[in-house]
């Protein structure tokens, strides 16, 4: 019974299992072009502020700076007509 199962099974196995041993290569797979480098469109990088993107501290940081840098010129304005000057503030 053996053997008759063999017999069956040999070609059958030949047929879809690939045989042992060295083979010839077939040479080498076609190359294939690279895919195109994604490119930026140019487009300038929102703030984010009109958005509300961006972290509401930070804004509130920012106005907070804004403010004090105008404030400190309303007062070099109103001193420099008295004669007296605030280094390191711009008018």
């Amino acid at each position: 019974m053996l053997k008759t199962t063999e017999k069956l099974l040999r070609p059958l196995l030949r047929l879809l299992l690939p045989p042992g041993g060295r083979h010839r290569s077939t040479g080498a797979a076609p190359l294939t072009a690279a895919p195109p480098i994604p490119r930026s469109l140019g487009s300038p990088v929102p703030d984010g502020a009109p958005l509300g993107l961006v972290r509401p501290y930070l804004i509130a940081h920012e106005r907070r700076i804004e403010r004090e840098r105008r404030h400190r010129r309303r007062i070099r304005l109103v001193l420099l007509p008295q004669g007296l000057d605030l280094p390191g503030v711009v008018a």
